[in-house]
Formats: C-alpha cells, structure tokens, sequence
C-alpha cells in the first residue's frame, strides 16, 4: 500500500460514517430522492432498490464505511428509476386538500351618483364571484392533476377560473372601499397626496394619468399601485379581471369601469362616470393602504 492509500485508509478510520450515513438519509428524505419505504407487494425496479436500501442500513454485518458506499451506490440507481406506479396512481387519486372560503364583506356605497339598482346589482354580481370562487377552490381538490395539459383539461380550465373569480373579488372589495365617500378629502401633506406628487411629478398629473388608464380599460380596471420591481406607485388596466395584470403590484386605488358599474346611470357616459367616481374616493382608506405600501416598500430594501 502507498504512502498516499495509507494516509487515506488512516483518515477513513477516524470518520463517523454513523453520522455521515444518517446525514445523507435525512437530506435525501428531505430532497424526495428517497421514498420513506417500498411499496408493499410491488416488484417494480424502484422497490426492489428502496428494498435494498433497507435491508442494508439493517445489515450488521457491514462496516459503516461499507454500508455508505453501497448506499450511495444504491442511491446513484434510485435517481435513475423510474417512480413507482402504484405510488403514482395513488398520488394521483389522492384528494388534495387545500381549498380556502372567501367571504362576502357588507359595503354601503353612499354615493348619489349611482342609483340603488346600480348598487344592488353590482353587490349581486360580487356575491356571485364569491360563490364561484369558493365553488372551484373545492372542485380544485379533486381536480386531477395528472390529466394537466395545455390544450383542455378539467384542471386547467378550474385554474384559470379561480384566478378570474379571486381577482374580481378583491378588485371588488377595493373598488367598494376606496370609492362612494361624499365626503372626499385628500390632505396635501398625507402619505397619499406626497408619493403620488413625488411619482407623477404632480398631483394633477397623477390624476390625469389614472383618468386615462380608466378611458383606455374598457370592461375593465384602474388601478393605481406600488409596484414592489419597480419601487415605485404606478397606474395601470386590468381588462377583464385577469388580462394584462402587472406582477408585483400592491393595489391602492381601484376604479371599476365595467359597464356592470355605470351603464343604468349613464349609458355610454363612461367620462362622467368616471369624474363622478373621483369626487368621491375615499381618502383615508387609500392612506391606510399607502402607509402599507411604504412599509412593504422597506420590507424588501
């Protein structure tokens, strides 16, 4: 033996392969490259292996330093296996429990732009995204997920549900939050009134800015916001309730300009609407959520 395998085997001698072999076990449990156990009554190319790690951590009759060779070695085969069938068709047929409730919230939309069929109406359609929201999050639990697929799938289409019923039920609240106060104020020394000046270059233009996006949305939103990439507040159109939805946004002012909003009130007016809507945005809530923002806004320095 050379002088460099004698140094080796010397080193080898004073590791704790115990330790060592333990480690590696809960990293790879930790990591899913090691099942907890074999599948009772499979013969499958991976139980065999999972088998045969368990019989070797049991077999006393190894070395320490033996056993975590073989480990490993039994290791190398395991990631090239494929998944045990029986466990995939029971992780498929499992029931994913991970629905949530949504809420409706009361709002009193004091406001004498928008008549009472308005409101009622538009408390109507929001209870119903409330109800379809919570319907899909419990269909989502039984959805199966290994029938996925980018043309049609029940859980595609289930996803694509519950992110248009999630949105239109917070731009909901929102909008009933921030908006319908007669008695609008906004303090030039506020929060609000300071980012806004800062961002817009001016208060004025700020409001210009977010009177355009509301005209360009459509059936649509306006939202003003902090965008968490840009690190600063924007204005921005949702179309729909889920197109063109810009990411890192933490919403502070919302305007809903679907016709839903307006149509029994002002027909095709939507300009006056929308005017009508600014005379009346609720100032010390949009404070409360720019105080928020600012605190998000040193949360992620």
């Amino acid at each position: 033996m050379s002088s460099t395998d004698k140094k080796t085997a010397h080193v080898l001698a004073d590791v704790n392969w115990d330790s060592i072999e333990a480690g590696m076990l809960s990293s790879l449990r930790k990591s899913n490259v090691l099942d907890e156990a074999a599948t009772p009554g499979c013969n499958c190319k991976r139980c065999e292996i999972e088998m045969d790690i368990q019989n070797a951590r049991e077999d006393d009759s190894l070395q320490a330093g033996e056993r975590t060779v073989l480990l490993q070695d039994l290791r190398a085969d395991l990631s090239k296996s494929p998944k045990c069938p029986k466990k995939v068709r029971e992780s498929d047929d499992a029931v994913v429990n991970e629905s949530y409730v949504a809420e409706p919230k009361p709002y009193s939309q004091v406001s004498e732009f928008v008549s009472q069929k308005t409101k009622d109406a538009h408390t109507k359609l929001y209870q119903t995204h409330v109800d379809t929201l919570n319907r899909v999050s419990a269909e989502l639990d039984t959805a199966k997920r290994s029938e996925s697929n980018p043309r049609y799938s029940e859980f595609k289409t289930l996803k694509g549900a519950e992110s248009s019923n999630l949105n239109a039920v917070w731009l909901h609240e929102l909008y009933f939050a921030n908006c319908f106060d007669p008695h609008s104020e906004i303090y030039m020394d506020s929060m609000t009134y300071l980012r806004l000046e800062r961002d817009f270059g001016t208060f004025e233009d700020w409001q210009k800015d977010f009177m355009a996006c509301a005209l360009a949305a459509g059936d649509g939103w306006a939202v003003c916001g902090y965008n968490t990439y840009l690190r600063r507040y924007v204005n921005t159109v949702i179309k729909g309730n889920d197109h063109d939805v810009m990411l890192g946004l933490y919403p502070l002012i919302v305007v809903d300009m679907h016709e839903h909003a307006y149509f029994k009130d002002y027909q095709t007016d939507n300009k006056s609407f929308l005017v009508a809507q600014m005379r009346e945005l609720n100032w010390n809530t949009i404070e409360d959520r720019v105080k928020k923002a600012e605190n998000l806004h040193e949360a992620i320095k």
